[in-house]
């Protein structure tokens, strides 16, 4: 079933880089996941915020805890696996 709505040119521009910064593959998708929200009583909340406070933020999810292994080059990786030691079997 397809319906008609009339939206102002700002709604439409929002609407449209919602679909691109969420990654939806349509409107359509974001329209559904949106009444879908709304039908299903979950609050939508939308935060803001700048693309420096993002990348600041993806930065020190990089970063590594106190007890990870950090494996930076493929020469790391094997020689963290031809390392490794497996555990103990219970009998």
């Amino acid at each position: 079933m397809q319906t008609t709505i009339n939206l102002s040119s700002q709604t439409y521009k929002n609407i449209k880089k919602a679909v691109k910064d969420r990654k939806y593959g349509s409107i359509d998708q974001l329209v559904e996941d949106a009444v879908q929200q709304v039908i299903g009583g979950k609050q939508i909340v939308e935060e803001e915020f700048s693309q420096d406070v993002i990348d600041r933020i993806l930065a020190a999810e990089k970063e590594p805890e106190e007890n990870d292994t950090v494996l930076e080059t493929e020469e790391d990786i094997h020689n963290y696996f031809l390392h490794l030691k497996k555990p103990k079997s219970k009998k």
